[in-house]
Parts: structure tokens; C-alpha cells; sequence
């Protein structure tokens, strides 16, 4: 298999669902690295770690691996991980981001956070050893946070002797891609990682009691195991006083995530026709949902980029999440 295309399950979804781009060579685009705040140019394109002296492995060195898109922030998950990311700061924590650049998004939005970031080529994020075990160990990195069980899987090998390995679970999903109607063979190829992932790890974060119980039946007990519910930084959100008259109610979430697009359907059908009141819609991906409810009385914004302005304008928020972990 050519290392390229060593794509998620999940990723590869984003890229059929969300129409991002499926191939680009980032090298070719002339990208300034250099503006990335403490990003050294010693790592230049991660072909050569030798000259960076080796850091003393430290509890409070932690590394966040991720693929897709991260920031600005546009899901559920980034969000939690981000807030999460940023709390540990706050306590002390050195951490690291280690991204898997793929072009979708513009390095200086990551010029002036507190984390450190480290830009790494597709075709070495799950395969190169030598670029993942030498970033670990110039870190002195001493956990190493991943958020899906085919990367678990995928890069274990590449830090099990240098890292302890935690596997934060968003999503039980073999459960879920059942509940949507997904084929056997998907199903089962995901029960596979994630049976894999829980042997793999040290310590598996969930969402919820009934999510650990899910992957329990496929995967017998899992002692090494935390409930985690997630992390959202509340001093972004504003507080203002209502008086109970704009009747707005608003859903919030990415819309090409098929849980949030089953939420929609859910409001349309069964709780819109039912109350006397305007439902705002806000989240990406919705063009094919509006289309869909054009005619009721669901308004669709689109991405939101200041929340306050529209949390100002609405009396309630509303969840009716039947899938997945939110």
C-alpha cells in the first residue's frame, strides 16, 4: 500500500461527505512554517530530527495527535479536544500537537495558541517510526492522546516503546455506524480496530458509562478505563438575560456528521409541527438539509462563526441526539 494513502474510515467519510479536497501536495504550495510561534525550523519538512537535542521524558509532556480538520474549530470533538488541550496549559502541562497536515486549513491560525504545534506529512503521520518515535523523544513526550481506534491501531508501533498510549473514544463506532444502517463488512472491520485499540492502549477515555459497556461487548471488560465527559472552555460563552418572547429554539452542530443530520430529521418531523415556535439550525453542511425542509419552519444559518451573537437571539438549545456520543 502506498503510504499515501493511508486514510481513517472516518476521514475518508469527511472527504466524500464534506467535498474537501482528496489530493494536494503542500510542499508545492510555499507555505511560511516559519510563522508558526515556537515552531522550529529545525524540523524543516520532517525529513531530519537529528540535530534537535533530546528533552527529558516529563509527566507533563503530553502529545495530541490528530488528522482532519482542526482549527478553527468546527465540530463537537475538535472543540472538547481543544478545550481540553488549553486546560492543561492553564495547569502546567507542556502540550504538543502533532498534526497531519493535509492543506486544509492555514498554519498561522495556529501562530498564537499555547500549545505547540508540529506539522507532519501525511505519508509519515502512521508509518515513519523514525519522524514519530524521534519527535516523541525530542519532546521528552510522555503520553501520547489519539481520538480513533484505526489511528490507535495504525500508530502504536510507532510509540508504545517511547509513550504510554491513551485512546479517547468520541464514539463507540461499530455501535454507530450499525444504528445508521452501514453494511456488515464496515461494521465488522470497525469492531476489529476497536478490539485492537483497547488491547493497545493504557488508558481509555469515554464519554459515558453505557459508551464503555458498549465496546465491553465486543471487547470484554476494560479495566484501564476513565469516564471523561468531555471539555468545553465556558468563559468563550456569554450570558444574557431573556424574557421568554423571541420563541427561538436553536440545534447547533456539523451537519455532515450523520448523527447531528439525524437530529435535524427528528425536529423536522417530530417536534417542529408540534410547537408554535422559529428552530435555527446552525452548523455547516446543511445545503442539502435545507433543501430537504424548506418549507417548515427550520431556519438554516450555515456555519456560525460568533455563537454569543446567535445564544443572544434563542431561549433554548436543543439536543435530540439518538446516535453517537454527544
Amino acid at each position: 500500500m502506498n503510504k499515501e494513502s493511508v486514510i481513517p474510515l472516518w476521514l475518508k467519510e469527511i472527504l466524500e461527505r464534506g467535498k474537501l479536497p482528496k489530493s494536494f501536495d503542500i510542499f508545492k504550495r510555499k507555505t511560511s512554517f516559519a510563522l508558526i510561534q515556537k515552531f522550529t525550523t529545525k524540523l524543516k519538512f520532517f525529513n531530519s530530527i537529528d540535530s534537535l537535542p533530546l528533552s527529558k521524558k516529563d509527566q507533563k509532556n503530553i502529545a495530541f495527535f490528530r488528522d482532519g480538520p482542526f482549527l478553527p474549530p468546527s465540530t463537537g470533538a475538535v472543540t472538547s479536544i481543544l478545550g481540553e488541550m488549553e486546560a492543561l496549559t492553564d495547569k502546567g502541562f507542556n502540550v504538543y500537537l502533532f498534526y497531519c497536515f493535509r492543506g486544509w486549513c492555514d498554519p498561522k491560525l495556529y501562530q498564537n495558541r499555547r500549545f505547540t504545534t508540529v506539522f507532519i506529512k501525511p505519508e509519515d503521520f502512521y508509518t515513519n517510526k523514525s519522524v514519530i518515535s524521534g519527535l516523541i523523544k525530542a519532546f521528552g513526550v510522555y503520553l501520547c492522546q489519539l481520538d480513533s481506534a484505526e489511528a490507535v491501531v495504525a500508530q502504536s508501533p510507532l510509540i508504545h516503546s517511547d509513550a504510554k498510549l491513551v485512546f479517547e473514544v468520541h464514539n463507540i463506532e461499530y455501535d454507530l455506524l450499525s444504528q445508521l444502517g452501514a453494511n456488515n463488512k464496515d461494521v465488522n472491520y470497525l469492531k476489529v480496530k476497536e478490539i485492537k485499540a483497547v488491547r493497545l492502549s493504557d488508558l481509555i477515555l469515554f464519554r459515558s458509562q453505557q459508551n464503555q459497556e458498549l465496546l465491553e461487548v465486543i471487547a470484554g471488560e476494560i479495566k484501564n478505563a476513565k469516564i471523561y465527559r468531555g471539555c468545553i472552555n465556558t468563559d468563550e460563552i456569554k450570558f444574557s438575560e431573556r424574557d421568554g418572547r423571541n420563541k427561538k429554539i436553536v440545534f447547533l452542530g456539523h451537519l455532515n456528521y450523520a448523527p447531528n443530520a439525524q437530529a435535524v430529521d427528528l425536529i423536522a418531523n417530530k417536534i417542529a409541527p408540534n410547537v408554535d415556535v422559529e428552530f435555527f439550525i446552525a452548523g455547516a453542511g446543511s445545503k442539502k438539509l435545507e433543501e430537504k425542509y424548506k418549507s417548515t419552519n427550520l431556519s438554516f444559518l450555515g456555519r456560525i462563526d460568533d455563537l454569543n451573537k446567535l445564544f443572544s437571539k434563542v431561549d433554548i438549545g436543543l439536543a435530540p441526539l439518538i446516535t453517537g456520543s454527544g
